[in-house]
């Protein structure tokens, strides 16, 4: 994961025992957070990746927001879109799992597909 994060020229922090790493990404519209939590053994890999909005939903607005996001979820196959209840806070997730060691592909699709979702 690391070495994919310099080759793209990215900024990150990480905790490598955890697996975990996250960087800041400047899109067209705006800048998001994304973290990116990788599990490995010697017949499995997952990576899932969260790309956080800087949108935080005003409590009043929560249970609306909760039933949209419900009814987005519903039409997608990979990934969902979820919103923390205690502060608003939206976030984008993709989860791919292969039977294979994880490869550049592979992190680069779940890092697409949680920020396309985030976009969306």
């Amino acid at each position: 994961m690391a070495e994919y994060l310099v080759e793209c020229d990215w900024n990150y922090s990480s905790d490598t025992q955890r697996g975990n790493f996250s960087f800041a990404l400047r899109l067209r519209d705006g800048s998001v957070h994304v973290d990116l939590t990788i599990a490995e053994s010697a017949e499995w890999c997952r990576i899932v990746a969260c790309t956080s909005l800087p949108v935080y939903v005003p409590e009043s607005k929560r249970m609306c927001v909760s039933e949209a996001l419900h009814r987005i979820n519903y039409a997608q196959p990979l990934g969902c879109v979820e919103m923390n209840f205690a502060d608003g806070e939206i976030r984008a997730r993709a989860t791919l799992e292969n039977d294979t060691l994880m490869g550049q592909h592979m992190i680069s699709r779940a890092i697409r597909q949680s920020i396309d979702l985030a976009k969306d």
